[in-house]
């Protein structure tokens, strides 16, 4: 059913805002990948990484229960990833972005502006997370991709290749992208 889904609502237009849900009971641990998937002879350029300044990787917590998901919501503006949204408190906030793998320079929110022409020409997105128990906060899977993580590659649409742990899906819906962790 989860296949139909995805296989009629996968455009080919890629959505600007990202919505991610966690119906698992494992905390996620993860940061995110926006590229411009139309420049593949640009090298998918520009690329932007997105991730806690302190932490290092953005964690979204596990699920109450398994009907009830924790959700996070980001707009397509990557100076606004910082924001709280009090519809999706939930939401990591990501105030640290390094573009085209340029770590020594970041752009650390507030304070750094990310230009609005590469933040709106970056709509294709990625992750790469890894899989934490929420009792004893170990590793116990991970680091997997999802979505757009390799230039000029279709996206990866699930985990099937990767873990029987946890499975999640990518998909664009209205325009938007979705990762749903199940």
């Amino acid at each position: 059913m989860i296949g139909a889904f995805i296989a009629s609502y996968c455009l080919s237009a890629q959505g600007t805002k990202v919505h991610l849900q966690n119906y698992t009971p494992y905390i996620l641990e993860h940061n995110l990948i926006k590229s411009d998937q139309t420049n593949t002879a640009g090298g998918c350029s520009p690329i932007w990484e997105g991730s806690s300044s302190i932490t290092g990787l953005l964690v979204l917590s596990n699920a109450p229960s398994a009907i009830t998901p924790v959700e996070s919501f980001y707009e397509s503006d990557l100076n606004l990833s910082n924001t709280f949204n009090p519809l999706y408190p939930q939401t990591p906030g990501i105030d640290r972005w390094i573009l085209n793998n340029d770590y020594s320079n970041p752009y650390v929110l507030p304070g750094a502006t990310i230009p609005l022409s590469s933040s709106n020409a970056a709509t294709s997105l990625g992750f790469k997370f890894g899989i934490k128990d929420p009792t004893t906060g170990t590793n116990v899977a991970g680091y997997f991709p999802i979505g757009y993580i390799s230039c000029g590659q279709p996206p990866i649409l699930d985990l099937s290749a990767y873990t029987t742990l946890i499975q999640a899906s990518y998909f664009t819906f209205a325009d938007e992208e979705w990762v749903v962790f199940y």
